[in-house]
């Protein structure tokens, strides 16, 4: 399953119609640009869709492996070598192992930053729609949102966190005045 978000933009009223049309694609890719930098900054901040900070790293005794690791994992460091070589013993569990890999004790999701790169935007008329590049990205991202192999942290939505949802209509509306301009349309007063 690929995990997808969708911003919509709001009912334009009659007399701008013909604005509207002209707005489309192009403005979406915008907003949907404005929205994956949101969710991303986020991330990278160790916060959730709504504002709060990701669940703590375990601190239950971990095993890493050091040769057969996830791609973009870099060797672990600062455990104890067990006997047959092949894993590093972190008694302070995986918030140890990701401390020792200079991640800091906040879960940012990210080892990599591959994941969060490879979030992309798809724009139509109406819509950005977020997306994942990779079936990989999507599928550790299905983890981490989902909670269905590591705890859950739920990252990849916009507009439930502090203003989000505000970002983007400031920047809807910053477009939407540009493009009316160029096209001298007025946008005083209301719809009839």
């Amino acid at each position: 399953m690929i995990v997808e978000t969708r911003i919509r933009t709001f009912d334009t009223p009659k007399r701008m119609q013909a604005l509207g049309d002209q707005i489309g694609a192009k403005t979406m890719l915008q907003i949907g640009n404005l929205a994956k930098a949101l969710i991303t900054q986020r991330t990278l901040s160790g916060r959730d869709v709504r504002g709060a900070g990701f669940k703590a790293y375990s601190t239950k005794p971990f095993y890493a492996p050091i040769q057969r690791r996830a791609p973009g994992y870099p060797a672990p460091q600062g455990g104890i070598a067990t006997k047959g070589g092949k894993t590093m013993f972190f008694p302070g569990g995986y918030r140890q192992y990701k401390s020792s890999m200079g991640r800091g004790p906040t879960p940012q999701l990210s080892v990599s930053n591959k994941m969060l790169t490879d979030i992309q935007v798809r724009a139509e008329k109406d819509r950005a729609i977020l997306y994942f590049a990779s079936a990989r990205s999507a599928a550790i991202a299905h983890g981490h949102h989902f909670g269905t192999v590591v705890p859950k942290r739920e990252f990849f939505d916009i507009g439930r966190g502090p203003r989000e949802v505000e970002q983007l209509e400031e920047e809807l509306a910053t477009l939407i005045m540009e493009y009316a301009q160029r096209a001298n349309v007025p946008l005083k007063g209301t719809a009839s």
